[in-house]
Parts: structure tokens; C-alpha cells; sequence
């Protein structure tokens, strides 16, 4: 009898109430999981969608035969200083080539302060090219690198 009855215990499988908990009890660690894993991937997506700490305007430009001027004004909008003494910037062409370039302040000061402003002259002589970008290179006080992008047009 107690054979019988074993058999018939396996015949009709294990009831619907135990898998229904069983499936929650293994859902509700993996959706606190995802969950979790979420959150941490919104924080890094908003770290990374900070605004410029610096951004440059192009005031004008010049080519006089292989020469190029420009006025470039440049605005801390950061938190913290920028050394202005050594603003190293990148001159991309419209032929694909590029130049390095070190511009001067002619207006403002060399430590730029956090709301402040001031213009930069760029000069490049022998170019062949029209200029269609320039990658300035700022330094904050720490020595950290700061790289602003201006397209010219």
C-alpha cells in the first residue's frame, strides 16, 4: 500500500501554489538586482552630461595671402580657475591637415576666474588651407587638461 501510494504522489506532480512560489521567490531578487544595476547606470549617465567648464567664441578671423588671424573669446564657466599663460590649441584644415598653434591673451586676465572672460589671439603664417577647426587646450590650476572645440565656418 504504501508503494500504491508513492506512485500516485508522483503521477500528480508538485502542486500549481509551490511553482507559483517559487517563480516569486526567484523574481523578486532578480528585479531588485535589475533595479539596482539601473539606478547606478542613470548616475552614470548623468555624470557625463555636465556642462563645458569652458567654452570659446570665435570673434574674428583674417587671411591675409598665407596668413591667419583670429580673436577667439574664451569663458570660464567651470567651478575653478584657468591658466591662460599656455593655451596650446590644435588647427584643423580643410585639406585634412592640422598645426599646433600657442595663442596669446591680448584681453583679460592669465588666471581666468569662474564667470569670467577674455580674448585670445591666434596666429598661423605659411597656411594653404582654410581653417575649419581649432581645438584649444586650457589648463585649470591643478594642471588638468581642458579641451574646448571651436568650428569655424
Amino acid at each position: 500500500m504504501g508503494s500504491k501510494y508513492l506512485g500516485s504522489r508522483l503521477k500528480r506532480g508538485v502542486s500549481d501554489l509551490i511553482i507559483v512560489l517559487a517563480l516569486i521567490s526567484v523574481a523578486i531578487p532578480i528585479t531588485i538586482a535589475v533595479q539596482h544595476w539601473l539606478t547606478s547606470q542613470v548616475g552614470r549617465a548623468t555624470a557625463y552630461s555636465i556642462a563645458p567648464k569652458a567654452t570659446a567664441t570665435l570673434i574674428s578671423m583674417d587671411y591675409r595671402g598665407s596668413n591667419f588671424t583670429a580673436l577667439i573669446k574664451i569663458a570660464n564657466r567651470g567651478v575653478s580657475d584657468l591658466n591662460l599663460s599656455n593655451v596650446n590649441a590644435v588647427v584643423i584644415f580643410a585639406n585634412g591637415s592640422n598645426t599646433s598653434a600657442t595663442l596669446k591673451v591680448i584681453s583679460g586676465e592669465q588666471l581666468l576666474t569662474p564667470n569670467n572672460e577674455a580674448t585670445l589671439l591666434l596666429t598661423l603664417s605659411n597656411i594653404n588651407s582654410r581653417v575649419v577647426s581649432i581645438i584649444l587646450e586650457c589648463k585649470d590650476v591643478s594642471g588638468n587638461k581642458l579641451p574646448v572645440e571651436l568650428i569655424v565656418s
